[in-house]
């Protein structure tokens, strides 16, 4: 992948204020972003679209990241699909926690720009 290669990323957040927030940031980085509101609905989407990265909220309605993460987490061939955690808690134990279930990173909000970046150069797939 080369460096500024533009990346498919999944923003799963239910709060449209961080919606707006958190995609307008990763556009700015030249990724593409399709944002869902729940982890059901971020099952649904990488049944259907393949993505290089999803950026997982922890707390959500109907389905939380955490849950969400595990169940992609069980089905073949997504282990190596990319998951960042998206969170407002700042504990080490949240994070530990996050990366036990199969997240390969974290962020914690608020967060600039620059976090997301260094988040995503951190994660990209070498080819």
């Amino acid at each position: 992948m080369k460096k500024n290669e533009s990346l498919n990323l999944l923003l799963v957040e239910d709060d449209y204020v961080s919606q707006l927030i958190t995609s307008r940031l990763l556009k700015e980085l030249g990724h593409k972003v399709r944002v869902v509101e729940n982890g059901l609905r971020a099952i649904e989407e990488i049944e259907n679209f393949d993505y290089d990265m999803i950026f997982m909220d922890l707390q959500m309605p109907e389905m939380d990241g955490i849950t969400a993460t595990l169940k992609i987490r069980e089905k073949e061939n997504k282990d190596t699909l990319t998951i960042i955690a998206l969170t407002a808690h700042a504990m080490k134990s949240d994070k530990q926690k996050c990366i036990e279930v199969g997240m390969n990173d974290y962020v914690s909000k608020p967060f600039t720009l620059d976090d997301l970046k260094n988040v995503i150069e951190r994660n990209k797939k070498k080819t």
